[in-house]
């Protein structure tokens, strides 16, 4: 979804400031959450539940947009690209082996306890 996508699900303008976004989300989702009720009809529950996600996607996008600072919101993507890099480097042992070392170990802490 774009920014632009997002602004017409809220039905406000692409210029508007962030805190105009914020309150028409809000006031969506105040309505939708209400649809949502128990005593609702199953069906009104169903379409609502869709637009109140649409609508968290919608607001998703524009808290991104908005984000001024970067470096601060690639950070968690840079650190799992990273932690992925490393994680691939170790090497990852053969299930016969560490099924060998598992019996190695429980046959030698059984020798133990027989001292």
């Amino acid at each position: 979804m774009t920014e632009t996508e997002a602004c017409k699900l809220l039905d406000i303008s692409i210029s508007a400031s962030f805190a105009r976004k914020q309150q028409a989300y809000r006031k969506i989702q105040r309505k939708l959450q209400l649809s949502i009720a128990p005593g609702n009809p199953q069906s009104e529950r169903k379409k609502a539940w869709k637009q109140l996600t649409q609508l968290a996607s919608a607001w998703h996008v524009l808290k991104e947009t908005n984000n001024s600072k970067p470096f601060v919101r690639m950070m968690p993507k840079t650190l799992a690209q990273s932690w992925q890099t490393l994680a691939s480097r170790i090497p990852v042992p053969e299930p016969v082996i560490v099924f060998l070392v598992i019996m190695v170990t429980i046959l030698v802490i059984i020798g133990l306890f027989k001292l």
